[in-house]
């Protein structure tokens, strides 16, 4: 009997059905169906195990410590996440929040959203949306929002390389908290090691082809004194250079996505439009300073290397 069913073709001839698009294979009364989200309904725990799903993952109850959760898009986790760790291609939606108990890590290709983030890396190429982080170590391609009731962020290390804006930083019991934005250190210093290693490679090049070229004069000159192992020395040098040549053409496109992150990285600023608690350290590109005293409504900006303030209506 021929079958229904969604997101799938079938060939009349060989009568074999093929998925249109990845995902999870469902089949019920003669209907089958690809589906690009898999649904749990309730808590997810150890017993439960690894969770990889091509498509979208919508989670209905709560996920307890060690599980471990891959989707090929987005996450949707509707309850509580303890110490998980959770990779998306896509987004990933933390309806309630995660507390990661020093353990947790979440990594999405796309944004995070959550209510709370505690005790939690996080990495998010885009940006990371939530109402609160707490002693969290939080990186984001884009920018760093927290809104809400608190906005407030403490503790920990969080880095927007766009920019960060937040409602309060730090609290009464100064709590160390970072607050970087634009390129880091380490970026620069990725810069200048792949300068140097481009320079060296380009020597490299010119000794080879230099080599290769005398070898080839030699065969053009004296044909019958062109060995065995001057083909196999030929050989060897021409597999090098492209081999070299190719490790060159991987600089160029490094140094090109990071001159795309210092130009979006120099127009970053970090606003917070409430409280700055002493014990919070304001770092923008490689400029920083330090807290001394309790500032409110205030935006830091950065120009030429020193960090400056503006302040930001109360409204804003």
């Amino acid at each position: 009997q021929v079958l229904r069913g969604k997101n799938i073709e079938r060939n009349e001839e060989t009568n074999e059905y093929t998925a249109k698009e990845s995902g999870k294979i469902s089949y019920s009364n003669g209907n089958i169906e690809i589906l690009t989200v898999h649904e749990i309904n309730g808590d997810v725990d150890l017993i439960t195990g690894t969770i990889e799903f091509y498509g979208d993952i919508i989670i209905s109850g709560n996920v307890e410590a060690g599980v471990v959760i891959r989707a090929g898009r987005n996450v949707n986790i509707k309850g509580t996440v303890s110490s998980a760790k959770i990779f998306a291609g896509g987004d990933i939606i933390l309806q309630k929040g995660i507390q990661g108990g020093g353990k947790g890590k979440i990594s999405a290709r796309g944004s995070v959203y959550a209510d709370f983030i505690e005790y939690t890396q996080v990495d998010a190429f885009l940006d990371v949306n939530a109402n609160s982080i707490i002693n969290s170590t939080v990186n984001a391609s884009g920018q760093i929002i927290l809104k809400g009731k608190r906005g407030s962020l403490i503790g920990g290390y969080s880095h927007g390389l766009k920019g960060i804006t937040i409602s309060n930083s730090g609290n009464f019991s100064e709590s160390r908290t970072i607050l970087h934005a634009g390129l880091k250190e380490e970026d620069y210093q990725t810069i200048s090691d792949l300068l140097k290693e481009e320079h060296q490679l380009k020597i490299e090049v010119n000794n080879i082809i230099g080599n290769m070229t005398r070898i080839l004069q030699l065969r053009k000159v004296n044909p019958e004194s062109f060995s065995k192992q001057h083909k196999d020395v030929l050989f060897k040098l021409n597999t090098k250079k492209d081999e070299t040549y190719k490790r060159i053409d991987q600089i160029v496109k490094d140094k090109e996505e990071l001159a795309k992150r210092m130009a979006i990285g120099q127009a970053a600023s970090i606003t917070v439009k409430g409280d700055v608690h002493i014990g919070t350290t304001i770092s923008i590109d490689v400029a920083q300073i330090i807290i001394t005293r309790d500032e409110s409504y205030v935006r830091f900006v950065c120009k030429n290397n020193v960090i400056e303030r503006v302040t930001v209506p109360q409204d804003y």
